[in-house]
């Protein structure tokens, strides 16, 4: 495929801060190169898997994450991949469920930070659930989870969504809890070279989480960067991270 690049938000919220992803036409490619999408079971770097399971989180509207039983959360969903989004036989990941409309990443113990355009008014902060650990942690195997991996938004402290800056500040319902950890985030609007490495970490078209490792820097202007990570809809609000775990972006 070819190399167009991706747009990502850079991180320029500050310390001090306390609609669905429809998949339609695309023009440009989703994969550049190879696949670099991975399970997290699969992943080969452990620092990426920790960072992961500390701080990603999939935004799930609230009717399809089942709290009834809090040692025992259920996650629906609206079927398979290749059901939902059509695809061609053979796809990757064509069986796997879709719940996920969106990905977030934590910045303090109640503060996610997402894409704007998931989080228009206050309504679609009502509707959201976020889901710590929703991933293959072996083949075809969920974690179980409990009311500790799931949260809710309880307001948005700052949102944008005009032009290139697609950006959401969101105060969780409680402070999180748990083997978690905020994101370490670069606060400022700092420069990045063409060709460094990027982390995507997310759940790509709605899907169980990935880890993309695979992409690089292609351009920058003054509040975005561009990159050939392999993302698509659902990514919105994933995390962009250098190799060393800090977070430097929103998709």
């Amino acid at each position: 495929m070819g190399r167009a690049p991706r747009l990502v938000l850079l991180c320029f919220f500050l310390p001090a801060c306390g609609g669905p992803d429809d998949v339609g036409s695309q023009r440009e490619p989703n994969i550049y190169g190879a696949d670099d999408r991975m399970e997290w079971y699969a992943h080969p770097d452990p620092s990426a898997q920790a960072l992961a399971r500390a701080s990603t989180m999939a935004v799930i509207p609230v009717e399809r994450v089942d709290v009834s039983d809090p040692e025992n959360v259920i996650i629906t969903d609206r079927g398979t991949h290749t059901a939902v989004h059509v695809l061609c036989a053979g796809e990757a990941f064509g069986e796997q469920p879709i719940s996920a409309r969106c990905s977030a990443t934590l910045v303090a113990p109640n503060v996610a930070v997402s894409a704007g355009h998931c989080f228009d008014g206050m309504d679609d902060c009502m509707n959201s659930a976020f889901v710590f650990d929703w991933l293959y942690d072996a083949p075809g195997s969920f974690p179980s989870l409990t009311i500790d991996d799931v949260y809710y938004c309880s307001s948005v402290g700052a949102v944008m969504n005009v032009g290139d800056d697609d950006y959401a500040v969101l105060t969780l319902d409680r402070p999180v809890e748990g083997p978690r950890r905020p994101a370490a985030v670069r606060y400022a609007v700092s420069p990045l070279a063409y060709d460094d490495p990027v982390i995507v970490i997310g759940h790509p078209a709605g899907l169980p989480m990935k880890i993309d490792s695979g992409g690089r820097v292609v351009a920058m202007g003054p509040t975005f960067f561009e990159t050939t990570a392999d993302t698509f809809s659902g990514n919105s609000g994933s995390g962009v991270f250098l190799p060393d775990g800090t977070l430097v972006g929103i998709h």
